[in-house]
């Protein structure tokens, strides 16, 4: 397979670019022993901090936490053996809710890629939200890119990656719209562009209309992740086991269909 190809295989199956954090987990456990979940959840909870305030990750619904790291957070649980609890943090609370121990991991629409506290180990990650290239058949990568007009949203994380390909092929054209739903549009629906870059979280949300018209290709990889300390090695174990089988068996991939919408970039064989 030449490196195109592979790099693009590996973004379609893009969890597997978080293996090394699992392969660390393990030899964390070659090197001390893990306790079982009985010990190291001894009163039989797992608890996980939400953020409420950022839909559709969290909010709240008649004194109720609902979301996809809610229902994450009760499948990991579930899994484990676990009753879920939960408990509120925003982005700054969610890691000094782990880090003091109030919470065993946070679930709280965590961009791994925007931060890295030295204190704070991430999960696998549950969701790419990096950014994909949608397009008709002739363009399988951004080296096809080259004498194109591609769309994004202005000053957005598709508008630096056009920016980016620019300097790598030659007479690409940037069009640059007000939102990226409009950006995609111009391609599925107005056909003034021949590809446009969007964020994966747009592109579910209209990846029926992606699909009648187009394809689409992870040009990079951004997760989402849940946060535990960096001293719980143990609970990470746990939790990455969880995250490893829910990621496997499809739970995930519905979960995140049902709250968002399903990912273009997988396609029926």
């Amino acid at each position: 397979m030449s490196p195109p190809g592979l790099i693009r295989t590996l973004r379609r199956r893009s969890w597997l670019l978080l293996l090394p954090v699992f392969t660390i987990a393990l030899w964390w456990a070659q090197q001390e022993r893990i306790g079982s979940v009985d010990e190291v959840f001894p009163d039989g909870t797992l608890t996980i901090g939400i953020d409420p305030s950022y839909a559709p990750f969290g909010s709240i619904m008649d004194d109720t936490f609902i979301g996809i790291d809610v229902e994450l957070g009760k499948a990991v649980a579930a899994l484990l053996g676990l009753e879920a609890r939960f408990v509120m943090v925003n982005f700054d609370s969610a890691f000094d809710a782990v880090r003091t121990h109030v919470a065993d991991v946070s679930f709280a629409a965590i961009r791994a890629a925007d931060v890295t506290p030295a204190d704070v180990s991430y999960t696998w990650g549950y969701l790419n939200d990096g950014l994909l290239l949608i397009s008709d058949d002739e363009i399988d990568s951004g080296w096809d890119l080259a004498g194109k007009h591609v769309a994004v949203e202005l000053g957005a994380r598709g508008h630096a990656e056009a920016r980016r390909w620019s300097r790598r092929v030659r007479d690409l054209t940037i069009v640059t719209f007000e939102s990226a739903e409009l950006a995609l549009r111009s391609v599925t629906e107005f056909v003034v562009a021949d590809a446009a870059i969007v964020d994966a979280m747009t592109a579910r949300q209209y990846a029926d209309q992606i699909a009648a018209c187009c394809h689409a290709d992870y040009l990079t990889a951004e997760f989402y992740a849940g946060a535990v300390s960096a001293d719980r090695h143990d609970v990470l174990y746990h939790v990455n086991n969880a995250l490893l089988v829910l990621l496997n068996d499809g739970t995930i991939d519905r979960l995140l269909t049902e709250f968002i919408g399903p990912d273009p970039a997988v396609r029926a064989p």
